[in-house]
């Protein structure tokens, strides 16, 4: 297929997608039927678009090696098809380390579209370089392209505060902080962590402690909220706690929030595995400080917090018959306070 006459129209798309780090491309004169053709009077200073016709696809004139950024792109990921391969999020943590070592040579010189002119301009491995094949380089650019809208879209990669609307980038100060890919990987996992799913309980204060990576503190946070919400429903005094508390609560026998519909062996149950949860990850961190640095464990355990929150809501005894519920109580007294004073 050959689109050397730019019938589609792939030539203006070429020019906005490929930046060029020294001045700006010159941007094609259309015919008057619109079209960027043989007839147009200014061209491209490359011919983009010839998929099929030879070697000289995406060929502009190399840059020199003073406005040459290292092919570092082809050196972190050879196989174009494993490029593809990657989810945005993977691909841009292979961007993020890169951009990294560019901004820290050049702190003026981070430009998105660096990558876009090297994947298009790199010649070949026949030619002496590291290029990725010519077929190949459209899907790698939109693969490039959605990695780095990723990046901006989590904050991580940002305008220059001085111009917003120049095409400059930086790093903001958390993409910075990543001093490793596993910071990173840590990063992306906490954005899994779906605040809508949890219990209403937890979900402003271990959010944000998760989020901001404190994931000790959102675990401990998390399971203190199910010891809080046990000894309540249950009635016991403030000065109750920890895994005799929960076993009271929830003994099969005699237990305030025990289920009598459920067999002796689920009750059983129940107790340990609320009695497990509060002394496995709430009472270890209420003690000494206790190190959490998995993001996936750290979900886990905040999602089961959410969940043993859910039970303990279905196991909270009715008020007695004729009394109003607490929830009733509050919109009557509400509806008092909002009632205009007569006289």
């Amino acid at each position: 297929m050959t689109l050397d006459g730019d019938e589609n129209n792939m030539g203006h798309w070429a020019w906005l997608l490929i930046g060029r780090r020294t001045g700006r491309p010159h941007k094609p004169k259309r015919n008057p039927d619109g079209k960027i053709g043989k007839k147009s009077s200014a061209r491209l200073p490359w011919s983009p678009w010839r998929i099929a016709d030879g070697p000289n696809i995406f060929s502009p004139s190399a840059p020199s090696d003073k406005d040459r950024l290292m092919i570092e792109i082809h050196d972190a990921i050879p196989d174009h098809e494993a490029l593809l391969a990657l989810a945005p999020e993977e691909l841009a943590g292979k961007l993020l380390f890169l951009m990294r070592v560019r901004f820290e040579r050049d702190k003026n010189q981070l430009q998105t579209s660096d990558f876009i002119t090297e994947v298009m301009s790199e010649k070949l491995p026949s030619e002496g370089g590291k290029g990725y094949p010519h077929e190949a380089r459209v899907s790698v650019t939109f693969a490039l392209t959605e990695a780095m809208m990723w990046l901006q879209a989590q904050g991580l990669l940002i305008p220059f505060p001085a111009d917003h609307t120049a095409p400059w980038r930086m790093l903001s100060r958390r993409a910075r902080a990543f001093e490793t890919t596993e910071d990173f990987q840590q990063f992306v996992m906490a954005k899994r962590l779906n605040r809508e799913l949890l219990h209403p309980a937890i979900a402003e204060e271990v959010w944000l402690a998760f989020v901001r990576g404190n994931f000790a503190a959102a675990v401990f946070q998390a399971m203190r909220a199910v010891e809080i919400a046990v000894r309540e429903a249950a009635g016991f005094e403030a000065s109750d706690h920890g895994v005799a508390m929960i076993r009271r609560a929830f003994h099969k026998d005699n237990g305030p929030l025990r289920d009598p519909n459920q067999d002796d062996g689920e009750r059983e149950a129940l107790m340990h595995l609320f009695a497990g949860a509060i002394g496995s990850y709430k009472n270890p961190h209420s003690h000494r400080a206790v190190e959490m640095n998995d993001a996936g464990e750290a979900i886990e355990v905040v999602m089961l917090a959410s969940h043993l929150l859910r039970i303990v809501d279905a196991r909270k005894p009715a008020p007695p018959q004729g009394e109003p519920s607490p929830v009733a109580e509050a919109a009557v007294t509400a509806a008092a306070t909002a009632a205009p004073a007569e006289g």
